[in-house]
């Protein structure tokens, strides 16, 4: 069916005048006219105020779904920020004192607006292009203007009225990724004025889109196909009317002070039915086809081995007699490949003194004698290094000459924030533009790896980017796509200075699509949430794995059975009794919980702050760690090198758990914040091996024996309909027999405190 436009009754008058006005030209309605214009194919249905442009309806077709209503027609559909002087302004669509409409080619819809007050010269036109097949609409912007002002971005599109009762989830790809049940319920809660979800890309938002998505119904999606990583912010937000309103903001490059300007890549509109793995799947159709994820360090074979077989990550803190020689006993009791990544290892103090990292605080000689003997025994570190940050109050500041380089705002001011409650001391963003740092950052970092021996570092913020506005760094002004580029220039600029041999590794902190090419592991610490912002109406869900998984490797955890610790450089005063003691038993289950989650999600597992006294006094919590990462290692072709595919339905008990949220890493001088919360008792998920086999891995956290009824048509996971079943377990595989009749039913035991992996192997 082609794409219509259709008219209201109402139309025909003007209709028949317009016609007569301009003939066999395009056909064009002004301002005076009223009602809607409605642009749809046989999947959704576009509605827009004909008098100034607002979207007033997206509509699902088949269902009859109103994705989005707006109940306001003076809603705009774009907002444009200028300077004047020194003040900031903006304009929208309502204020054009001229709008119209073309349609081109019958699949094309054209907004135009002209004759703004006190903004003389400035046209804008909206491209909605409506592919005949999709359920997608694809959304464009360009505006000229012959005046002083300097338009610095845009607000497009703007959707007012989403679709959301107390059963709506927004899917959020915030790092890992984010479902916030009854979004506006959160939103409305929050002061007036700051009724906004704001994630910046490249960045906490790891991909470009979210979603909303509604029980038994089809759901909004929206996501930029924008293959060149331009800054850029997405948000949901409460409008003035308390409706829930989506929108991407878009930067200008102010040093141009462009005349014109045209979006290089459309904001994609439309619906998906189903849940947050249908979310994930709509956006992998147009993400695995992007340069990122070809040219992924480890889908091309880049990583180095080392780094792919690590069966269990130890992240502690402090000297190499706290660090390494747990990690190495680890190894022994393991009996598979243990690596470290190590904080507090600098001679600086951790949050204020950055990047004084050398020498590190035990001396060049023990350090160094450490990490050989370590090496030697199977172990390597990732040692702390902050890509972002330099400590203003500290002397290599002010020798160096560091504020000319860093990161200014609009004002020209420093971005600096206090991290450390210890000190009060700041941290100041550098711009990873500047020669200067990127030589700075990278001398430290090849020193670290060249001389003092260690396996790679462990770039914090690195999956981070600011909008500079400093004139002298030769980059674009608020606008661009720099940040990720320059950031992949300073970990070639690494690995350039380190021989081959040395198996350099390079993470960075969270995950983030545009860093694919340059980092080798993604240190994803959202599987912990619960440790870090206690509970609330959000759960964490693996969607960059369901995108992503083969072309990067997630690790880490936050999972830890000790108190935090605290840093022998900060003020004596502060430190807390329980550093380093036991949590509370009645904590142990949320361990599990987190290191089940990380089994089933396919990454690679961590434990946090280890001590070997854990291995007696936390035996049945270590115990499941240690089976969790054999299985894992015994199964790596679907939990490393598998993709993510719908874990099949099951029916599951659930126990409440007992929560502890206390910040990661020294209590901030505060106590153990308490929360119980309902969790499944079994943990599951489904990866596609490359062979065509799928593996189901299963953890169970309860202190009981549980049976899970599985029944699935194996059509589902494009296997043909007989095959073999089997399980791999710590102590190894074993047939199960065979499945036939395209589907696999069974009740499949798993232990209390265990794991498995189920094995669907197609018949050859």
């Amino acid at each position: 069916m082609k794409t219509k436009y259709t008219l209201t009754s109402q139309w025909v008058a003007s209709l028949i005048l317009l016609l007569l006005t301009f003939g066999s030209g395009p056909l064009v309605w002004a301002q005076s006219a009223s009602r809607s214009i409605t642009l749809h194919n046989d999947h959704i249905s576009l509605s827009f105020n004909a008098t100034n442009g607002t979207l007033l309806n997206l509509e699902e077709l088949e269902s009859g779904t109103l994705l989005a209503q707006s109940a306001d027609p003076q809603q705009p559909l774009w907002r444009i920020k200028y300077q004047e002087g020194d003040g900031k302004k903006e304009l929208n669509s309502t204020m054009a004192r001229q709008f119209g409409v073309t349609g081109e080619g019958g699949q094309e819809l054209v907004l135009q607006w002209s004759e703004f007050a006190d903004f003389e010269g400035l046209e804008v036109r909206v491209y909605v292009t409506l592919p005949r097949n999709e359920p997608f609409s694809h959304w464009n912007m360009e505006w000229s203007y012959s005046g002083d002002k300097v338009i610095a971005g845009m607000d497009f599109p703007i959707v007012t009225g989403l679709r959301e009762d107390e059963k709506s989830t927004l899917v959020v790809p915030e790092w890992m990724g984010s479902l916030i049940t009854d979004p506006a319920r959160m939103l409305s809660g929050l002061q007036p004025g700051a009724q906004k979800f704001s994630w910046v890309y490249p960045g906490i938002l790891s991909m470009q889109f979210l979603g909303l998505t509604h029980a038994d119904q089809t759901g909004f999606y929206a996501a930029s196909h924008d293959p060149y990583t331009y800054m850029k912010n997405f948000e949901i937000a409460l409008n003035e009317n308390q409706d829930l309103t989506f929108q991407v903001s878009h930067f200008t490059d102010l040093k141009t002070k462009e005349k014109s300007f045209q979006t290089i890549y459309p904001v994609v509109l439309g619906s998906v039915p189903g849940d947050w793995v249908s979310m994930a799947y709509e956006y992998r159709k147009w993400g695995l086809k992007q340069s990122w994820s070809l040219n992924s360090r480890f889908a091309n074979g880049q990583v180095p081995d080392w780094a792919t077989n690590t069966a269990l990550w130890v992240w502690n803190r402090g000297r190499s007699e706290g660090v390494l020689k747990p990690a190495v006993a680890m190894k022994e009791r393991l009996g598979l490949p243990v690596n470290v990544l190590w904080h507090w290892w600098h001679g600086a103090s951790y949050d204020d003194e950055f990047p004084d990292y050398l020498p590190p605080r035990e001396g060049t000689d023990s350090f160094k004698e450490a990490v050989l003997k370590a090496r030697e025994q199977g172990v390597r570190p990732l040692v702390y290094m902050n890509e972002l940050q330099w400590g203003s109050t500290t002397e290599s500041w002010k020798e160096e000459g560091a504020e000319a380089y860093a990161v200014k705002n609009e004002q020209g001011k420093l971005r600096t924030h206090v991290y450390n409650i210890f000190t009060g001391r700041p941290l100041t963003n550098m711009c990873i533009t500047t020669p200067f740092w990127r030589n700075k950052y990278g001398g430290i970092a090849r020193e670290a790896i060249n001389d003092l021996g260690v396996g790679g570092i462990y770039l914090d913020q690195a999956c981070i980017s600011r909008r500079c506005y400093d004139p002298d760094h030769g980059h674009e002004i608020g606008g661009g796509n720099y940040w990720a580029m320059y950031s992949g220039m300073l970990t070639e600029q690494i690995r350039t200075g380190v021989p081959l041999d040395q198996e350099p590794l390079l993470s960075g902190e969270g995950v983030c699509e545009a860093w694919l090419p340059y980092l080798d592991v993604f240190l994803a610490l959202q599987v912990s949430r619960e440790r870090y912002a206690g509970v609330g109406n959000w759960a964490s869900i693996p969607l960059f794995q369901a995108v992503y998984h083969p072309y990067g490797i997630a690790y880490g955890n936050y999972s830890s059975l000790l108190h935090p610790p605290y840093d022998e450089l900060w003020p004596e005063k502060h430190r807390p009794e329980s550093a380093l003691t036991l949590l509370p038993e009645k904590f142990n289950t949320q361990f599990l919980m987190e290191q089940a989650r990380s089994f089933v999600w396919g990454m690679q597992p961590m434990i946090s702050n280890y001590d070997e006294i854990l291995a007696d006094q936390r035996k049945e919590e270590i115990g499941f760690l240690m089976r969790m990462s054999r299985v894992r290692h015994k199964a790596l072709k679907y939990l490393l090198h598998g993709t993510f595919m719908r874990p099949p339905e099951m029916e599951t008990d659930s126990m409440m758990v007992d929560i502890s949220k206390l910040s990661i890493y020294a209590g901030q001088r505060e106590t153990v914040t308490e929360f119980e919360k309902e969790y499944p008792v079994v943990y599951r998920g489904a990866w596609k091996a490359k062979d065509g086999s799928l593996g189901l891995p299963f953890a169970n956290i309860s202190s009981e024996d549980q049976t899970v009824s599985l029944h699935f048509e194996t059509a589902d996971y494009d296997l043909p309909g007989t095959g073999k079943l089997y399980t791999i377990t710590e102590s190894g595989k074993k047939s199960l027999g065979v499945y036939s009749g395209g589907n696999v039913q069974l009740d499949l035991p798993v232990k209390s405190r265990d794991v498995l992996l189920l094995e669907v192997v197609p018949e050859e």
